[in-house]
């Protein structure tokens, strides 16, 4: 009797770990689509997400089996570059160059540091 409760303990963990999966992937998705309204620079790159990682999943409720259809389908849509930033190293500096380009925060950022460090340089040739 024990043995077959550990298993069926087992199996619904395996179920709730596939829901949490599925929340956490529908959240990735929502924030992915926000994220490239927000910033056309992400729209050429891929999601970072395969959807043929969701195969494992253990789903046992219809309306679950349809939000996994729906990250499918969304995440194949969002996959036709060859670039796949955070899965990536190279496509990941790519994207952070090409956001850093044409972000009016960053290049803020960036031409204030640029200043402060002018400034220090010349600071250390009128003291010597």
């Amino acid at each position: 009797m024990f043995k077959r409760l550990q298993s069926c303990l087992l199996a619904s963990c395996r179920v709730l770990a596939s829901y949490e999966m599925l929340a956490v992937w529908t959240t990735l998705c929502w924030a992915h689509r926000f994220a490239c309204e927000e910033h056309e620079t992400l729209l050429a790159y891929s999601a970072a997400l395969d959807p043929t990682d969701l195969r494992h999943l253990a789903l046992d409720d219809v309306k679950a089996i349809e939000a996994l259809g729906c990250v499918r389908v969304f995440l194949e849509k969002h996959r036709k570059s060859a670039a796949v930033p955070f899965r990536d190293w190279g496509d990941t500096l790519k994207l952070a160059l090409a956001f850093g380009r044409c972000s009016a925060l960053m290049q803020g950022v960036y031409s204030t540091e640029l200043e402060a460090a002018n400034e220090e340089i010349k600071e250390r040739y009128l003291k010597n």
